[in-house]
């Protein structure tokens, strides 16, 4: 726990990012605090201020996103930016490279639809599902995973490096895979 001193810190620095659109992260927020004081400044301090901010709305217009940095093990963290511009402006997030749309069919797990209903895909012999691109472009993935609820069970799946969703384990040779905004739904066909 901070100091009322750090903490008064802390919230001045992450103002001076919000007022001038800043795109950062809380590690940022916290190289900034130890720079402007003396007292001890943990990052877990900083961490929690700043999340709390963002949850309170005190950083108005302000969005957050779940990015790859380009540093040792590759960490993740979230990077808050304004909205309307891109988190992979931060300057070290690595931005996702994009799959071929050529090359939808040769990385497709599953193996197709049925011709009397879109939805319903065919599992591979091996028991996977690879959600269709098409499907998860509607979804929104703002932490960085997909919602995806198998037979009514909840699973927070992060994409791959080349973006799609696969799943394993299942025992049925068809699924329904739907989406919406919030979430993948696959059910047994």
């Amino acid at each position: 726990m901070c100091t009322v001193t750090v903490a008064q810190e802390i919230l001045d620095c992450l103002r001076v990012k919000v007022s001038q659109g800043e795109i950062f992260t809380a590690f940022d927020v916290t190289q900034a605090a130890r720079v402007a004081t003396s007292e001890t400044v943990l990052h877990r301090d900083v961490r929690n201020i700043v999340g709390n901010e963002f949850v309170s709305g005190a950083m108005g217009d302000y969005q957050r996103q779940l990015v790859e940095l380009d540093a040792k093990d590759n960490p993740q963290a979230l990077v808050y930016f304004p909205d309307g511009t891109d988190p992979y402006d931060h300057p070290m997030a690595v931005r996702p490279v994009a799959p071929d749309p050529a090359d939808d069919e040769v990385l497709e797990d599953t193996v197709g639809t049925d011709s009397t209903n879109p939805d319903v895909f065919t599992v591979t012999a091996e028991g996977r599902v690879n959600v269709p691109l098409k499907l998860l472009s509607k979804v929104d993935d703002t932490g960085g995973t997909i919602d995806v609820v198998v037979n009514g069970t909840l699973h927070c799946q992060k994409p791959n490096a080349d973006g799609r969703v696969r799943l394993s384990g299942f025992t049925v040779k068809k699924v329904r895979i739907l989406a919406d905004a919030k979430q993948i739904t696959i059910d047994n066909a």
